[in-house]
């Protein structure tokens, strides 16, 4: 790797057995690469070096004389022309290990928001499906007031009447019970069907029940 412009590998030697077997890939390559490898790479020196019955070995030496050694035991000519590219691509220390990657959505509270999410902005026509769109599946209706917030929930009920079956649609198929509020399986009462029906007619027409306040969310 060149650093500043100049390439930071100064000399490579390659060791090989002339008649070992796992030294073929490596005569292979000198006999056909190693020529125009050297002429593309003229700011290092490049050497060889038989050593019988001695498996293949390459040694870089960098400017700040640090060396890198790497096998070339019963590798192919296409391994060994690897390995000496990664000898020209690293700079003299030794490669750090990279510490564990973490993968997600990083949001300003902290909170890592795991596997595909969309994006808020990407729904900027539909600002309460956005909203929804950031919660998990597993959300119920305190997380969903407790995250929001009353500019949040306000804006989030603004969407049940601007755009009543995106928002309800959506709802209804990744958590029905947040929009129901009744667990799986449970008969619902007469009354509360009544009142449900009542609810999907208003939200359609963008209104709000007339007997429910406008702090009361038990009617979502």
């Amino acid at each position: 790797m060149a650093r500043r412009g100049v390439w930071d590998l100064e000399r490579v030697l390659i060791r090989y057995c002339t008649n070992g077997g796992s030294s073929r890939g490596v005569r292979d390559y000198i006999r056909m690469e190693l020529v125009d490898w050297a002429k593309a790479n003229p700011s290092f020196n490049i050497e060889t070096k038989v050593r019988i019955g001695a498996h293949p070995r390459v040694l870089g030496v960098y400017r700040n004389r640090y060396m890198r050694v790497l096998n070339l035991k019963n590798m192919d000519l296409e391994q060994v022309k690897e390995q000496l590219a990664y000898l020209r691509n690293t700079l003299g220390h030794k490669v750090p290990r990279h510490k564990r990657i973490i993968k997600g959505i990083f949001e300003s509270d902290g909170i890592i928001h795991t596997g595909m999410q969309r994006s808020v902005r990407a729904d900027v026509d539909n600002p309460a499906l956005a909203i929804l769109r950031t919660f998990q599946k597993d959300c119920t209706f305190s997380q969903l007031k407790d995250e929001l917030g009353c500019f949040g929930m306000a804006t989030l009920l603004s969407g049940f009447h601007e755009y009543p079956g995106t928002v309800q649609d959506f709802m209804r198929e990744h958590n029905p019970e947040l929009l129901n509020r009744t667990a799986a399986g449970t008969p619902v009462p007469e009354q509360f069907r009544h009142e449900t029906m009542e609810r999907d007619e208003f939200v359609a027409q963008g209104r709000t029940p007339s007997h429910v306040g406008t702090n009361d969310l038990s009617w979502l």
